[in-house]
């Protein structure tokens, strides 16, 4: 339970600017992409994490699901407001995982957007009301936490 408090404390905070939490300049790489930034409702997009090693030895992350995978998030541009995940924050269970990245390679989490217009489709997209949006990630790893820059979405 303190775990899920603290992230949702650093998720909000984080929400707020547009800084890395920690170095960028170590062998991971974070990144979010958008396939199209600008959508209509009922168009859809996809949104792509990436956890990168970019150093020449292999890196292994271990702790939760919710530590060692690229999260991501998607704030309201004008509030700030996490939309996604519902509630703000991840809800992950306590299992000891590891994930280990050789040199060039990636970890890779998914999103399907859709732009919605109420009510809200039951699909498996992610349904965004018009507006404008920031999408970003974050890897909560103790050795090494990380943001990606955020991207703008918007839907039409």
């Amino acid at each position: 339970m303190r775990l899920a408090a603290s992230m949702l404390g650093l998720a909000s905070a984080l929400a707020a600017c547009d800084v890395g939490v920690g170095p960028q300049n170590g062998p991971l790489r974070l990144t979010v992409t958008v396939a199209r930034s600008v959508i209509a409702v009922g168009d859809t997009t996809t949104v792509t994490a990436t956890l990168r090693n970019l150093g020449a030895d292999s890196v292994t992350l271990t702790g939760g699901v919710c530590q060692i995978r690229p999260l991501p998030y998607v704030a309201a541009e004008a509030s700030r407001e996490i939309i996604y995940p519902k509630g703000g924050d991840w809800i992950c269970i306590e299992v000891l995982t590891r994930l280990t990245l050789a040199p060039g390679a990636e970890e890779r989490r998914t999103l399907v957007v859709t732009g919605a217009a109420p009510p809200v489709p039951l699909d498996m997209a992610v349904p965004l009301g018009r507006g404008e949006y920031r999408i970003y990630a974050v890897l909560n790893s103790p050795e090494f936490p990380l943001r990606a820059e955020s991207v703008l979405l918007t839907v039409r």
